[in-house]
């Protein structure tokens, strides 16, 4: 089991995308979408592009491989002025699970949320997944009483055409 001190996190670099896109794509196979929808392109762009969306960070273990990687984008909400930092992913590869990776990437997250002075850090986590529920719960986060809602696909555009 490896210690903290074994488990380094720092931002995600551009070289870093051929591991985080097999991460990602990893991560796309567990929850039962299609991980051949995982593009690196597009991923770069996302977190290295002129337009970004999002920032990564990566843990990286004493040999310098990458472990595993976590993605936050910014929200703002006017009727409060809160900014919130929100997760997309939190992946950790298998073979080391169980050893302070995940905490490590959610501690690097949690510190950019407060050097972005945002009031919460947000993410979703699936309603049967207790074992990811309960990880979340020791690191000091509780559900809420909101329940995310989205368009996707087919309704997106017809919503979008109004």
């Amino acid at each position: 089991m490896a210690t903290r001190s074994d488990i380094t996190v720092r931002p995600a670099r551009h070289h870093d995308i051929s591991a985080v896109t097999g991460m990602a794509r990893a991560l796309a196979e567990g929850l039962g979408h299609r991980a051949d929808a995982v593009d690196k392109d597009a991923i770069a762009g996302h977190l290295f592009g002129g337009d970004r969306w999002a920032e990564a960070f990566v843990a990286v273990d004493a040999q310098a491989s990458l472990i595993g990687y976590l993605t936050v984008s910014r929200r703002f909400e006017a009727h409060n002025g809160g900014r919130t930092l929100w997760i997309g992913d939190l992946y950790v590869m298998q073979a080391r699970r169980r050893e302070g990776v995940a905490s490590a990437l959610l501690r690097a997250a949690a510190r950019r949320a407060v050097a972005l002075k945002c009031r919460a850090l947000v993410w979703e986590a699936d309603a049967e997944n207790a074992g990811g529920r309960a990880f979340l719960a020791a690191h000091g986060s509780f559900a809420t009483r909101l329940t995310p809602w989205q368009a996707e696909g087919e309704a997106l555009q017809a919503l979008a055409a109004g």
